[in-house]
Parts: structure tokens; C-alpha cells; sequence
């Protein structure tokens, strides 16, 4: 998807008729004219690069609908890190267990690139729910995905070596935002050796030892702010030892 245009006459709203973006249903399997109703109640905000969408332990969560751009979502550790639970493209949701159970927000959700997002009221919310079964299945089948990602992410912290993790974290940001160049493929959002550190939990030494030899043997290289992957496949290897 490419980056949403910031100037114009401001934000669209999404296609109330079909309520896709770029033919992704914003709520798979949910009646359109519950949809409907949902993305009527929202308020439309532009979000830029870097900004916090929704911030973990906040007293006041909202229910909020990504339309536009791709974003990390992460868990706050004692020492201030912050842990890359997933990344997440355009369409997605989050909020609706905090908004429903009036708790504070469980994770954190940051801009990657430019995005556009619906934020939804608790009501809207809790009607669509009411009058909709099909809503209330896609919930519930998205926390189930969200609880095995959770205890995916906890074994592998507990089990695999950084370069394993690593690599999967690259292939991750490459799947987003993967763009062609000479010599490979570039991560093209600023990617920093703390970043990926605290991405994964891990001091900045480790993260360069296992750069340092992924460029030895020309698997991945700087570019600009960010980094390069010339062989996608090898990287995959390592992820899947």
C-alpha cells in the first residue's frame, strides 16, 4: 500500500458502501451495514510517522480501526524498552478489549509511516455487538490469534537465540516495507541498531555481532537510515533454525 497523501482537502473517509480500503474489508464478515454504523460513529484522524496511537497502561482506551499505514504494536519492560509483540498493516483494529472491559490499555501501538486511523466510542462499539453475531465472532477470533501470537512471542524469548529472532524481525519490517535496490532489498523506514535491541529484548552488543556477520557473508547490508537484505532466503533460513 503506499503511503496516504497528507495534502488535499484532507482525510477520505473510507467507502461507506463496501467499507474496504484498497479491497480489504475493514471488518471481515461483519454485515456491511453494521460496518457502516461503526465507521459513522468514528472520528477520522490523520497520524504521523513515530506518533503513539494508543499507549500502554492509558486510562482511557478507545476502540480504533486502522485504515491507512502500518504500525508496531509492543509491551513496556521495567527498564523502558519496548518489546515488538507484531507489526500491522492496513486493514486492523485494536482497543476493543480495553474500550469493552473499561481497562487500561494493554499495549502500545506507534506509527511506523504515515497512517490514518478511526477511532470508534464505546458505544458504537458495544451496539455493533449487540445487533451483530458475526461481529462478536471476528473479536473473538482476533484475541484468540493475539493470545497464541502472545505465547509464540514468550517461547521464543525463553528459547530461540537473538540471530533467530532477528532475522524474523527483519523479515517482518522487509514483508512491510520491503523496496528494491541495487543489490537487494531495502527497509525503507529508519531502522537503528537500539531500535532492534529493545525491539527484541536484547542488548545493542548482540544485535551488532549478528549484523556484522550477516554482512560478512552478504546477507544484509546499511542503507542510509536503515538496512538492506540481499538474500531474503538465506535470512529465512535462519529464522526457521
Amino acid at each position: 500500500m503506499t503511503q496516504a497523501n497528507q495534502g488535499g482537502d484532507g482525510p477520505k473517509r473510507p467507502d461507506r458502501r463496501h467499507a474496504t480500503i484498497d479491497g480489504a474489508d475493514l471488518l471481515p464478515g461483519v454485515e456491511a451495514e453494521v460496518v457502516q454504523k461503526v465507521l459513522v460513529a468514528g472520528t477520522l484522524k490523520n497520524v504521523a510517522a513515530g506518533t503513539v496511537i494508543m499507549k500502554e497502561g492509558s486510562p482511557d482506551p478507545s476502540f480504533v480501526i486502522l485504515l491507512k499505514g502500518a504500525v508496531k504494536v509492543s509491551h513496556n519492560l521495567d527498564d523502558g524498552r519496548q518489546i515488538v509483540n507484531e507489526l500491522r498493516r492496513a486493514p486492523s483494529f485494536f482497543g476493543h478489549v480495553e474500550t469493552l472491559a473499561q481497562i487500561p490499555t494493554l499495549a502500545s501501538v506507534d506509527a511506523l509511516e504515515f497512517c490514518q486511523v478511526l477511532e470508534v466510542p464505546r458505544p458504537a462499539l458495544a451496539e455493533a455487538l449487540k445487533t451483530s453475531d458475526k461481529m462478536m465472532t471476528l473479536l473473538v477470533a482476533e484475541d484468540g490469534r493475539r493470545l497464541a501470537r502472545a505465547a509464540y512471542n514468550q517461547r521464543a524469548l525463553a528459547n530461540d537465540a537473538t540471530e533467530k529472532r532477528l532475522a524474523r524481525l527483519l523479515l517482518s519490517y522487509l514483508e512491510l516495507f520491503g523496496l528494491p535496490i541495487d543489490g537487494g532489498i531495502k527497509i525503507r523506514v529508519p531502522l537503528t541498531q537500539d531500535e532492534l535491541g529493545d525491539a527484541l529484548a536484547v542488548n545493542r552488543r548482540s544485535i551488532i555481532r549478528a549484523l556484522q556477520e550477516w554482512k560478512d557473508r552478504n546477507l544484509v547490508f546499511k542503507s542510509g537510515d536503515s538496512y538492506a537484505v540481499s538474500d531474503p532466503k538465506a535470512l529465512e533460513e535462519i529464522a526457521k533454525k
